[in-house]
């Protein structure tokens, strides 16, 4: 279940007062113990950004794929120019986009633009489940600036 808000874009880093009472009231009506403590101990880690393409079509079902990746952290920057996420979404069943992209070779992975942007950002953690996607032909055009 996701929830969301719109965060304040004032160039901040950290989160304001409202988005840290966003979270802590939403954790607490998931039963979360503490829950005001946890966020204010929250700090930015990693920032991901890409473009985004949707499609929708009529019977429901949509593709959904994201250019321009971009993942940074306090001191380091990593792009992957040549790397496409496409994601197809329905209501459990498979749809002509995925017949199309598994004619065409491409398999279904599971993606975390977080954590895989965290694990290439410090190459010293754990990158087993990511390393599909960061050693695929197309991430490995990535440019990483320290």
């Amino acid at each position: 279940m996701k929830q969301r808000c719109q965060i304040s874009q004032d160039g901040q880093r950290d989160l304001s007062i409202s988005d840290r009472n966003f979270i802590a009231t939403t954790l607490e009506l998931s039963n979360v113990p503490q829950a005001r403590g946890l966020v204010e101990k929250l700090r930015p880690v990693v920032e991901t950004n890409y473009q985004r393409t949707t499609l929708l079509h009529p019977d429901g079902s949509r593709v959904t794929w994201d250019t321009a990746l971009c993942c940074s952290d306090a001191t380091t920057h990593v792009q992957y120019p040549q790397l496409v996420l496409i994601e197809t979404k329905s209501a459990g069943r498979t749809t002509a986009t995925d017949r199309l992209l598994w004619k065409s070779g491409h398999r279904p992975v599971s993606v975390s633009k977080f954590a895989t942007g965290l694990s290439a950002l410090h190459p010293e953690l754990p990158t087993n489940k990511w390393h599909r996607v960061l050693n695929s032909r197309a991430a490995l055009s990535n440019t990483a600036v320290k």
